[in-house]
């Protein structure tokens, strides 16, 4: 898929159903397993304690973020998968910062 094709892919019902589409997949599963893995391993050395998560979609490593208490930033191109990862942040989360971006710009956001 072409770069720009994603600002328009990831709206509405495919922003919304992204994650059961995809949950039930044994990739999805491991590659969920790997990252949390690799993620507390970083935080248990003391490595690692902020995270850029591009493109952090609909959040599906926040409670891994949380539960680790890293400080995070997500940015994704679309609106829409932004919406879903910040259903997943409450009030008191004040590590997690999710916004739209795009990564070809992300100097001028920085």
């Amino acid at each position: 898929m072409k770069y720009e094709e994603f600002k328009k892919k990831y709206k509405g019902v495919e922003a919304e159903k992204y994650e059961d589409r995809r949950r039930e997949k044994k990739l999805w599963e491991n590659e969920q397993k790997l990252v949390e893995k690799h993620l507390k391993n970083l935080a248990s050395q003391n490595s690692v304690s902020s995270v850029l998560d591009i493109p952090v979609g609909t959040g599906r490593f926040i409670e891994a973020y949380k539960n680790l208490q890293m400080k995070v930033t997500g940015i994704d191109i679309s609106e829409d998968m932004i919406a879903k990862a910040r259903e997943k942040v409450s009030k008191d989360d004040s590590n997690i910062e999710l916004r739209k971006g795009d990564v070809k710009k992300l100097g001028k956001m920085i």
